[in-house]
């Protein structure tokens, strides 16, 4: 019995490939052979399944954009609504709530769509919603990883009329945008800047927390990262929870996943801080004198305030891009240290804490 289960699975997954490849094959339409710039208005910008430390840097072509008088429709999911909503250089922000129903966009006269996704969406998947906003133009990035999970090229090359060829292996991923920003013709920006507009409720939330802090400085502490691979152990960060709380003059507020941060023990001077809104953690380090975090977007976040960093960083290799340095914190207030491995847990404790020491002169 489990066997025939197992047949027919695998048949049923081999048909729906059949199905995707020979809609892919068919979807070809006839388009403009050039992007014609001075013709387009209304930029579409597909960023769908993405972190939040992908969005925070994607954010920063907005403002290049809005100033070249383009008006810009971002259609993402709701994680990436978190960073995006009321951004002012945004026109509209197009929540897609499933991909099994997608709406059709046709209303906003998209000239020309910019695919972002990279491996986050199906290549069937990027088909449906390019149909669904009918740009007269589309360009999608290609991040040249090696890795088996890179989007077929040939069958990307058959759903948009052009691709952004990425190879820059050891240069941080906000060149990405420079990439495109010129592919656009737009070149007088003097730099790229995240966007990020923190809520009022949620800094006014934050302040009550430390209200009673007493005059203490702050120092926030992310131990955990949304994979396994760049979060510390538990163990390690009892031990630098531990270390931490021999700082007298400092309070520190360990900030992360509910689920994990609530299996912590409590200390007196270290802060467990529990919330489901990421807003409320960044209205914190937005208060804080120093941030301690692994590579995560809370190492962004920090770039944003320019605060006093030390990141944690574990030699992971994405194929042939080195993430210590396409996702380095990338301003000169942050330290970087790294793991002896991909483990997290073989960064040098005693580094890390000659490190907090400096930061605290």
């Amino acid at each position: 019995m489990k066997i025939l289960k197992k047949i027919n699975r695998e048949r049923i997954k081999f048909t729906r490939n059949i199905k995707f490849n020979l809609k892919i094959f068919f979807s070809h339409k006839t388009t403009p052979a050039t992007l014609e710039i001075n013709k387009c208005r209304n930029i579409g910008i597909l960023f769908y399944g993405k972190q939040l430390g992908d969005t925070l840097v994607m954010s920063s072509i907005l403002r290049p954009l809005k100033e070249n008088n383009f008006k810009i429709f971002i259609f993402c999911d709701d994680k990436a609504k978190t960073i995006l909503e009321n951004n002012e250089y945004l026109d509209q922000l197009i929540i897609i709530k499933s991909l099994k129903h997608v709406d059709k966009y046709y209303h906003l006269n998209i000239d020309l769509l910019i695919d972002l996704t990279y491996n986050t969406l199906s290549e069937y998947h990027r088909m449906i919603l390019k149909e669904k906003i009918n740009p007269i133009y589309s360009i999608y990035l290609y991040l040249h990883t090696t890795t088996r999970k890179e989007p077929s090229y040939k069958k990307l090359t058959r759903i948009h009329n052009e691709a952004i060829i990425y190879r820059e292996y050891n240069k941080h991923c906000e060149n990405i945008y420079k990439h495109i920003l010129e592919r656009l013709n737009i070149r007088n920006y003097e730099r790229l800047s995240y966007v990020f507009n923190l809520k009022e409720n949620n800094l006014s939330n934050a302040k009550n927390f430390v209200s009673n802090f007493d005059g203490k400085k702050i120092i926030i502490f992310n131990p955990f990262a949304a994979n396994d691979k760049r979060s510390l152990s538990i163990e390690k960060t009892i031990n630098i929870m531990t270390y931490l709380n021999a700082i007298h003059d400092h309070k520190t507020i360990v900030i992360g996943d509910p689920r994990i941060i609530n299996s912590l023990p409590c200390l007196s001077n270290v802060i467990k801080f529990i919330s489901n809104d990421i807003s409320d953690a960044i209205a914190l380090l937005s208060l804080s004198d120093m941030v301690i975090s692994v590579d995560t977007s809370i190492v962004h976040f920090s770039k944003i305030f320019n605060k006093k960093l030390i990141s944690l960083y574990n030699n992971l290799m994405w194929g042939q891009f080195n993430n210590n340095l396409i996702w380095s914190p990338n301003y000169n207030n942050s330290t970087q240290l790294f793991s002896k491995s991909e483990n997290m847990d073989d960064v040098d404790q005693r580094e890390l804490y000659q490190e907090i020491q400096r930061a605290l002169i």
